[in-house]
C-alpha cells in the first residue's frame, strides 16, 4: 500500500492531464481515453521546453496551467467545427473502461511477476543512466529535453528525448516517493494503461464494436512477449517503452482521418487533426524513432486508403489538398530517414535472416519457446483479412513490421544500418512494432470464435428451451470461457520464459551485478550521514554511479559511459594512488568521498571494468582514503590525504 500513491499520481498524470483538451475536442469513447493520454505526455513535453525559457522550475504548475491554455484554445474551436456528440460521456466510456481494465489486470499479473517488488530496478546498463536522469532532473528542477547533460557535464546542451524521465520526476515532487519507485509506477502505467487504451482505440475499428470484441482485442493484447516485456528485459527502454505505447493512437487518428471512424463513434475532421498531431508529438518526444515506426506502420493504411479519401473530397482543389495532407508526412519522415541513422552497432542477434522470420512469424522474437497458440490467432487474422477483403493494408503494416525485424536480426552491415539504423540496428525495438500490427490481426480470430459462440448460443434449438434473460446470461457465461482460454493459451512457454528473463533481470539479492542489497542499503545509509555537498567517485560499473539516486549525492561519474573530462580521467586513473594530478582534480571537482562497491561489474560480465578506473578499484590500501561506512563487500571512503 505503500506504493499506491505513486502508482495513482502516475496513472492520474498520464490521463487526466490530458482530459481537458480531449473533452474540448469533442472525443468520445476509446477516441477520448486515447487523446486525453496523448495529451498528457504531449503537454508534459512542451512544458518542459517552456519551462527554461519562461524562467521557472519543472514543477507540476506549468504543465497545469498548459492543459488549462491549450484547453481554453481548443474548445470554441471545438464548439465550432465539431458537432455534438450523440452519445454522453460516461455512457460512452464503460465498455472502453471494462476492456481497459481487463487487458490492464492481465498485463499488470505478469508485470508484477517479472518486477517482483514495486520499487525493484532492472539490473541493467541503461537502467543507471534513466534512473540517474530523473534524479538530475529533480536536482536541477529544469526538464528541458534540451538540458540533459548528465553524462556530458562540460556541456552547455545535450538534447535527450525525456518525457518519460520528466513524467517520473513529477510523480517523485508530488508524492515524496524515491526515484525508483516513480520508475516502477511509469512502468505500470505506461505497459498497463497506455498500451491497452493506444492499441484497444486503434484495433476497435477493425475488429469490432461489442463488449466482446473489445476484450478480445484487451486479451490478445495481454499476450505478446515482443511488447511490453520485452522492452523492460533489455536495455532498459524506458523511452522506447512509451513511445512504442503511444505509436497505436497516431495509427487510430490516422485510420479516423482516412476512415472517418473510430470505435464505433463519428469523429469531426478537426478532431482527428489535432488528435493526429498531438499524438505524432508525444509519441515522437518519449523517443524520435517512434516517428519511423508511425510510418512504417501507417503507409500501408495510407495507399489503400487514399482513392476513397480522395473521391470524398469532390473538387479536383479538395483533392489536392487532401493528398497533399496525407503524403506530405510520410515523404517528409522518409526524408529523415535517409538522411539521419546511426553506426552498426555490430551486434548479430539471430546469425540469419530464415531464423529471424521464423521467430518473427511464430511470435517469439529472441526466444528459444515458440508461441503456437498466439501464432494461430495471428495467422487466422490474416486469413480472415484476405479472405473477407476488408482491411488488408494490416496484411501489409504486419509484414513491413515483420521485415524490418528480420532485417535487424538477421542482418548486419551497411544494408542493416540504412534500413534500422534509427533503431540502433536493435531488433528488440523492431520486434515491439509486430505486436502493435498483429494484436488485431490475433483479435479478428479471437472475435470471430465470440461471434460463432454467440450464435450457437442464440440458435433456435437453445433459444426455444431458455427464457430471454437466461439466453444473455449463457451466451454471455460462454463467450467468457471463450476469453478465458484464451487468456490462459497466451500465458504458454514463451511468456513465461520473457517473466522468467524480467524477474531475473530484476532480482536484489547479495550477489546482485549491478547493486545488491548491501550496496542498496549502504547507500542509503550514507544519505544520512554525508553532508549535502559531498560529492562521490566510483568506478560506475560495480554500481557506484546510482549512489546520485540512491545517497542523493553528486557523482563524478553518473553513468556508465559519457564525456567526463580530463580531470574526470585524472581520478579514475591515479586517486588511490595520491598523485599529485590526481589530488588536484579532486579537489577541482569538489570530491569528498570514495565508493568502493566491490568487484562484481554490471554488463555481460566482469569485461574488464577496473582496468578502466583503477584509481577508483580496490582503494583498501589507498594511503589518501579513509573508510568510514561498511556494509558486506561496499566500502565508503573519506578522501582524507588530499591537501
Amino acid at each position: 500500500m505503500q506504493a499506491a500513491p505513486a502508482y495513482l499520481t502516475a496513472l492520474a498524470l498520464v490521463v487526466f492531464l490530458g482530459l481537458p483538451v480531449a473533452l474540448a475536442l469533442r472525443l468520445r469513447g476509446f477516441a477520448l481515453l486515447a487523446a486525453s493520454i496523448a495529451g498528457s505526455f504531449a503537454i508534459i513535453t512542451l512544458s518542459s521546453f517552456l519551462a527554461p525559457l519562461l524562467g521557472l522550475s519543472w514543477s507540476i504548475i506549468l504543465p497545469v496551467v498548459t492543459a488549462i491554455g491549450i484547453s481554453a484554445v481548443l474548445f470554441p474551436l471545438g464548439r465550432r467545427f465539431s458537432p455534438r456528440p450523440a452519445v454522453g460521456i460516461i455512457r460512452s466510456l464503460v465498455n472502453p473502461l471494462i476492456a481497459v481494465a481487463v487487458a490492464a489486470a492481465l498485463i499488470g499479473t505478469l508485470v508484477k511477476s517479472g518486477l517482483g517488488a514495486p520499487d525493484a530496478i532492472s539490473q541493467s546498463y541503461d537502467n543507471v543512466f534513466h534512473l540517474n536522469l530523473v534524479q538530475f532532473i529533480l536536482d536541477g528542477r529544469d526538464a528541458s529535453p534540451l538540458h540533459m547533460t548528465l553524462a556530458v557535464p562540460e556541456a552547455t546542451s545535450q538534447f535527450y528525448p525525456n518525457t518519460w524521465h520528466a513524467t517520473a520526476a513529477l510523480v517523485v515532487q508530488l508524492t515524496g516517493a524515491s526515484v525508483e519507485l516513480a520508475t516502477g509506477s511509469m512502468i505500470f502505467a505506461t505497459a498497463c494503461v497506455v498500451w491497452p487504451v493506444a492499441v484497444l482505440f486503434f484495433a476497435s475499428p477493425l475488429v469490432g464494436q461489442k463488449l466482446r470484441h473489445h476484450l478480445a482485442v484487451a486479451v490478445v493484447a495481454s499476450g505478446f512477449t515482443a511488447f511490453p516485456y520485452m522492452l523492460l528485459s533489455w536495455g532498459v527502454l524506458y523511452p522506447n517503452l512509451l513511445s512504442t505505447a503511444l505509436i497505436p493512437i497516431a495509427l487510430g487518428f490516422l485510420g479516423a482521418v482516412l476512415r472517418t471512424n473510430t470505435a464505433g463513434t463519428r469523429i469531426a475532421p478537426f478532431s482527428m487533426w489535432v488528435g493526429l498531431a498531438g499524438a505524432l508529438m508525444a509519441s515522437a518526444a518519449a523517443h524520435p524513432n517512434a516517428l519511423f515506426g508511425f510510418a512504417a506502420l501507417g503507409l500501408p493504411l495510407v495507399i489503400a486508403s487514399l482513392p476513397s479519401f480522395l473521391r470524398a473530397a469532390g473538387s479536383t482543389g479538395a483533392q489536392v489538398l487532401r493528398a497533399s495532407a496525407a503524403l506530405l508526412p510520410f515523404i517528409a519522415i522518409g526524408a529523415l530517414w535517409l538522411r539521419l541513422g546511426t553506426g552498426d552497432n555490430g551486434r548479430e542477434f539471430e546469425q540469419n535472416p530464415v531464423k529471424a522470420a521464423i521467430s518473427a512469424l511464430t511470435n517469439s522474437p529472441l526466444l528459444d519457446q515458440r508461441a503456437w497458440f498466439l501464432t494461430v490467432l495471428v495467422l487466422g487474422g490474416v486469413f480472415i483479412t484476405m479472405w473477407c477483403k476488408e482491411h488488408r493494408w494490416l496484411v501489409g503494416s504486419y509484414l513491413v513490421a515483420v521485415g524490418l525485424y528480420v532485417v535487424a536480426s538477421g542482418l548486419s552491415g551497411p544494408v542493416r544500418t540504412a534500413i534500422t539504423g534509427l533503431w540502433y540496428n536493435d531488433a528488440h525495438r523492431l520486434a515491439a512494432l509486430i505486436a502493435i500490427a498483429a494484436v488485431p490481426l490475433a483479435a479478428i480470430t479471437l472475435a470471430r470464435l465470440t461471434d460463432m459462440v454467440a450464435a450457437g448460443a442464440r440458435s433456435a434449438e437453445i433459444s426455444e428451451r431458455l427464457p430471454q434473460a437466461k439466453l444473455a446470461v449463457f451466451a454471455g457465461a460462454m463467450i467468457a470461457v471463450v476469453l478465458v482460454g484464451a487468456a490462459f493459451g497466451l500465458r504458454g512457454g514463451s511468456m513465461n520464459l520473457m517473466v522468467e528473463k524480467l524477474h531475473e533481470l530484476h532480482q536484489i539479492d547479495e550477489e546482485s551485478r549491478l547493486l545488491s542489497t548491501n550496496e542498496i542499503e549502504l547507500m542509503r545509509e550514507a544519505k544520512d550521514i554525508l553532508p549535502e555537498d559531498a560529492v562521490i567517485a566510483g568506478n560506475p560499473w560495480n554500481g557506484s554511479a546510482l549512489a546520485y539516486t540512491f545517497a542523493d549525492r553528486s557523482v563524478v561519474f553518473p553513468h556508465l559511459g559519457g564525456q567526463y573530462g580530463k580531470d574526470a580521467l585524472q581520478i579514475a586513473k591515479n586517486l588511490k594512488m595520491g598523485s599529485l594530478k590526481a589530488c588536484d582534480a579532486a579537489n577541482r571537482h569538489g570530491v569528498t568521498h570514495v565508493l568502493d562497491m566491490g568487484e562484481l561489474y554490471s554488463v555481460r560480465g566482469d569485461a574488464m571494468r577496473h582496468l578502466d578506473y583503477p584509481g577508483l578499484t580496490d582503494v583498501s590500501g589507498s594511503p589518501v582514503l579513509t573508510p568510514i561506512l561498511t556494509e558486506g563487500d561496499a566500502t565508503l571512503y573519506e578522501l582524507t590525504g588530499c591537501a
